[in-house]
Order: structure tokens, then C-alpha cells, then sequence
């Protein structure tokens, strides 16, 4: 059985949409953390997908419309904390992400990413994490919170090696 566009009444085919964004093109480029956000006409922004995430999806071959069928954020949690921090500790990174994009304000888009990916209640978010780093990045989104930049990243720097290795 074949599903019909809503649009046009031509076919949909099963897929897969996602976004890729790596730390090599980060390295290279600059923040490369993508995600896809869904603005309504009079609403609030919302993130649909992040970064290295898949979702199913329907599209129609006839007028390229996508139907996405968002399921919870599957990211590969310890590989985004290991982004998040390496960035924030390391000055020379940061300096060299400036240098290739001046505009780009490095605290701001270090708590964008953050944002995105701290996510307490999610199930697969707590499964990746031992209890003792789960407190520690309760802790860590406090101090996120604060905005208290040279405490952020020393925290970073010092928990680094020990929180991506396991």
C-alpha cells in the first residue's frame, strides 16, 4: 500500500532525513553544529532535529514535499559532551574558530550548543551517562546558566578527559 501526498496526490516514498554536522568540519570551518528549526508564521522557534540526527521520513517524488516523523533525539550523547567540551576548554580553538569567522560571538554559540544538548528528562540522555556525571552536568549546565566564562571553562578543561574517555 502506497501513501498520497496531502499536496498533490502523487506517491511517497519511505526515507530518511537527517543533519550532518562533524567536529572535523567544526575544526575546519567553524561551528558546524546544525540543527533544523520549524518557525510558524506567529510562533516561537522550535528545533525539529539536531546535529547527526536521523529521523523517518515520507517524500513525495512528484512535488519534493517531506513529512517527518520526529522521534526522541538519538544523538550519540558522549561524542556531543566530548564537541561541547573540547571547545570550551581549549583557548586555541576558540581563537582559531574566531579567526575564520569573527562574527561569530564563541560563548554564545558554545551555550546555543549546550542548550541543545543537555537533556535531563530524555531517557537516552540519562542512559549514556554514569550517576556521578549526570551530577556533574547538572552542575555544569548551572554554571552555563551563570555565564561566569573563565569558571566554565577551567571546569571544562579539568573534567575533559575524564568524562569522554569511559
Amino acid at each position: 500500500m502506497s501513501l498520497e501526498c496531502t499536496y498533490c496526490k502523487g506517491e511517497l516514498k519511505n526515507g530518511q532525513v537527517s543533519i550532518h554536522g562533524t567536529f572535523g568540519g567544526f575544526m575546519l570551518f567553524g561551528l558546524s553544529h546544525q540543527n533544523l528549526y520549524f518557525k510558524s508564521d506567529s510562533g516561537k522557534e522550535i528545533k525539529i532535529l539536531g546535529s547527526t540526527i536521523s529521523t523517518p521520513a515520507l517524500r513525495c517524488e512528484n512535488c519534493g514535499v517531506v513529512i517527518l516523523n520526529k522521534t526522541i533525539d538519538s544523538q550519540r550523547p558522549r561524542e556531543i559532551l566530548n564537541e561541547i567540551l573540547t571547545v570550551t576548554a581549549s583557548k586555541e580553538l576558540q581563537e582559531s574558530i574566531m579567526k575564520a569567522n569573527p562574527e561569530a560571538n564563541i560563548q554564545d554559540e558554545i551555550e546555543k550548543m549546550w542548550v541543545d544538548f543537555y537533556s535531563p528528562q530524555a531517557t537516552e540522555f540519562k542512559e549514556s551517562f554514569t550517576s556521578d556525571e549526570l551530577v556533574f552536568l547538572s552542575e555544569f549546565n548551572d554554571l552555563i546558566a551563570s555565564k561566569n566564562w573563565k569558571e566554565i571553562e577551567a571546569v571544562a578543561d579539568a573534567k575533559i578527559d575524564s568524562i569522554v574517555v569511559n
